[in-house]
């Protein structure tokens, strides 16, 4: 095999990795690999969906059945560079309009 062969292999088989991953992210909710196949959590671990602590979210992706760990490296530069709104954030004052200490700032005694 030539350098130049090797070279197209390996960028086809990394833009079908990459791929692969959008491809999966987008299916419907209702699609998943039948159980007999399907990927699951080890023994006392769970895999979560969404978490949200003190104003802060974050979004766990669903891979449909497929095993996580496939997916890591390309989750990783996902959600640090192409896309980090889209997996966590902070939540905007979602209390404000139960809170009215900022009229107060408005009264002048």
């Amino acid at each position: 095999m030539k350098a130049g062969q090797a070279v197209t292999l390996i960028l086809t088989l990394l833009l079908a990795y990459v791929g692969l991953y959008f491809a999966v992210l987008a299916l419907p909710d209702r699609w998943r690999l039948p159980d007999a196949v399907a990927a699951r959590p080890p023994k006392g671990e769970l895999w979560l969906k969404y978490l949200e602590i003190d104003d802060q979210w974050q979004i766990f992706p669903d891979y449909h059945g497929l095993p996580p760990a496939f997916f890591v490296p390309m989750h990783e530069l996902d959600r640090r560079y192409l896309r980090p709104t889209r997996w966590e954030g902070v939540l905007w004052n979602r209390h404000r309009e139960r809170d009215f200490d900022w009229m107060l700032k408005a009264v002048v005694p």
